[in-house]
């Protein structure tokens, strides 16, 4: 309460300063003045005063329509107070309010600063103080720092810049008690270290409140963070950054990590900082611990056998991080409405189990990570991929229900990992797909999955190889399979149903080296389109007797083809008429009792023309009771 009145209260000083003129009255056009480095102030004519050389005050409001710089200050030591006065420009791309060159123990102060691209740039300068200035609708930057250092940025008003403070290779500045409203960006740093940022209100963003890229080493305290449309804090490849007392409230998504390296992630944020009220438990380093329940962000760096269970956790970049983390568990949360739900980066031997993890943008994601247990969770309404993997191998995905939003599993350049038993269901969007493999994600093993309603594709391969999908039903979908530039694969057994196109080659595809059924006795694939017969048996079926294999090959295109179609579903008996697993006397009655029917029959039952030469006939009625008793 208190640090909303004292906000309060800077708005009101503003308000005071400035009085907020929406109309404003240009007196001098576009003519770049200069504050020389002997005090002379050129040209003579310039609304700026100065009566010891020290301290150079607007007179009037100033109006600028170029795109280059209104005001130079090619003096150290000064002070540049714009009494509340307005330098305005007209929006011209690269056009600078007040510019700075390496210069030193300048003050800008009390001075509205609006429409131009950049309202003050600092290069190569140090010392300089920008405070109680209102810095409002300017094309690009409100306040510019390149390689400066020892500034004080404090006390200003931001609002509408795309970005409102950038610091571009600068050290060891204050940025600190400013009011910024509906910026794109409000404060980013490159390649910026110690640097302190504190005691600012923030709100209404359009993209980042704070953004560290590159950054080690800063210290954020105490900065209030509200009503921002989407990230809050976002750090990327910048360690060791020190967070105390920072609140995040009623925004898109609020603490968001990334790196390309383990360090990357290493900072000192400790639960004094929250998000939505809840604190955020950002751990490095620790073992055998339990994550408790209250907490709004998660993220395990270098930890081991931690346990993470019972959280609902949402609005963040990241639900849940775990960067080089290894032999934890993560067990009954739910994760809803971040950027990922889970996120794991160079993260091995962890399980991930029944959790409920809905309307993210990704799911879970995992890159560099091996050997993670992912099995029996809830994944629904993720808007990009339910799961996505990247350089991440030997894991084992499984026994997942997974409602597609869009895609469904998609990996890249990730091999040796096994998808079984999941239940995959798209959304009949036009270019979703449920499971991808690309880009070298090869010797995967999709086993006994449920994909179906996927809009574009049920399974897709391209640029991989050696995958073995086996035992899936793949239905209702545009396509079945699609298949581009890939060989050595090898698909049986599984139940092509109701696919638009069943199997879809791409033009560069070496689709002649696949193989699309495991040889005699074991079969290939069912095909609910294959119209062929089975009166005959044996690898070159040329015996008499059903045996549940077609007599032909079912033709996928000219260059590829099941030898060995299955006539029923694998793990059906094509004679086990009622479907209950065992040929008994009910199947003989069965078939007995549609005896010479053909489909224009009302009461046609296809499961009891065994041969499929569309008639029911004597033949059909001896073939099942010869295997009566048998069972799966």
């Amino acid at each position: 309460m208190r640090r909303v009145s004292a906000l309060l209260v800077l708005t009101l000083l503003l308000f005071s300063l400035f009085g907020f003129s929406l109309n404003i009255q240009p007196v001098k056009g576009a003519e770049t003045i200069y504050i020389n480095a002997d005090g002379s102030i050129i040209p003579i004519t310039a609304n700026i005063t100065s009566i010891d050389n020290r301290t150079y005050t607007l007179t009037d409001d100033i109006f600028y329509s170029g795109n280059t710089t209104a005001i130079i200050i090619e003096k150290d030591d000064i002070v540049f107070d714009g009494m509340g006065h307005v330098l305005q420009g007209d929006g011209s791309h690269y056009s600078i309010g007040i510019k700075l060159f390496t210069r030193t123990n300048v003050t800008i102060r009390n001075v509205e600063i609006r429409a131009l691209d950049t309202a003050i740039s600092l290069s190569d300068s140090s010392n300089i103080t920008i405070h109680h200035c209102e810095i409002r609708e300017n094309g690009w930057h409100g306040v510019l720092l390149r390689n400066s250092t020892n500034n004080i940025i404090s006390t200003n008003w931001f609002f509408f810049n795309p970005r409102g403070i950038q610091l571009i290779s600068s050290s060891s500045n204050l940025i600190s008690e400013n009011i910024m409203e509906f910026n794109h960006w409000c404060i980013y740093l490159q390649a910026s270290s110690n640097n302190v940022i504190n005691r600012n209100a923030m709100t209404r963003s359009q993209n980042y409140q704070f953004r560290l890229s590159g950054s080690p080493g800063n210290q954020i305290f105490e900065n209030n963070v509200t009503e921002h449309y989407r990230y809050g804090a976002y750090l990327q490849n910048s360690s060791s950054n020190k967070f105390r007392n920072n609140t995040f409230t009623s925004g898109g998504w609020h603490f968001w990590v990334s790196g390309s390296a383990l360090p990357h992630f290493v900072n000192d944020i400790d639960q004094s900082n929250t998000v939505e009220n809840k604190p955020v438990y950002y751990w490095t380093n620790k073992q055998n611990e339990t994550v408790p329940e209250d907490a709004g962000f998660v993220a395990l760096v270098n930890c081991t056998n931690i346990m993470v269970q019972n959280l609902s956790i949402t609005e963040n970049g990241q639900a849940l991080l775990l960067a080089g983390t290894r032999n934890s568990t993560i067990i009954r949360n739910t994760f809803a409405g971040n950027i990922y739900g889970i996120d794991l980066w160079l993260s091995s031997h962890n399980l991930i189990s029944e959790n409920n993890i809905t309307n993210n943008e990704v799911g879970i994601e995992a890159s560099n990570s091996s050997n993670n247990r992912i099995s029996n969770n809830r994944l629904a309404d993720n808007y990009d991929y339910d799961i996505e993997a990247f350089y991440s191998s030997n894991n084992l995905i499984s026994k997942n229900d997974i409602q597609s939003e869009n895609d469904g599993l998609q990996f890249y350049h990730s091999m040796n990992n096994t998808l079984y038993k999941n239940n995959l269901t798209g959304s009949h969007v036009s270019w979703d797909a449920g499971i991808i493999l690309l880009y070298n994600s090869s010797n995967t093993n999709i086993y006994g999955n449920n994909i179906t309603s996927y809009g574009w594709v049920g399974i897709l391969l391209d640029y991989t190889f050696h995958n073995r999908i086996v035992g899936n039903m793949i239905g209702n979908n545009g396509h079945g399979i699609w298949m581009g530039i890939t060989a050595s694969n090898e698909i049986f057994h599984n139940c092509f149903i109701n696919n638009t196109i069943q199997a879809k080659f791409g033009m560069a595809v070496l689709s002649d080296v696949n193989l699309w059924d495991n040889d005699y006795p074991s079969g290939g694939n069912y095909w609910d389109n294959y119209n062929g017969t089975d009166f005959l048996n044996g690898s070159s079926q040329n015996e008499s007797g059903t045996d549940g294999i077609g007599d032909t090959p079912y033709i996928i295109d000219e260059n590829n083809l099941d030898r060995y179609p299955l006539t029923v579903p694998f793990g059906q008996l094509v004679w086990d008429v009622n479907g209950d697993s065992y040929v008994g006397i009910d199947d003989i009655i069965s078939a007995a009792e549609h005896f010479g029917q053909d489909p224009t029959h009302l009461d046609w039952d296809s499961r009891c023309d065994i041969n499929r030469d569309q008639y029911v006939g004597i033949d059909d009625i001896v073939s099942v009771a010869e295997h009566f008793g048998e069972s799966i």
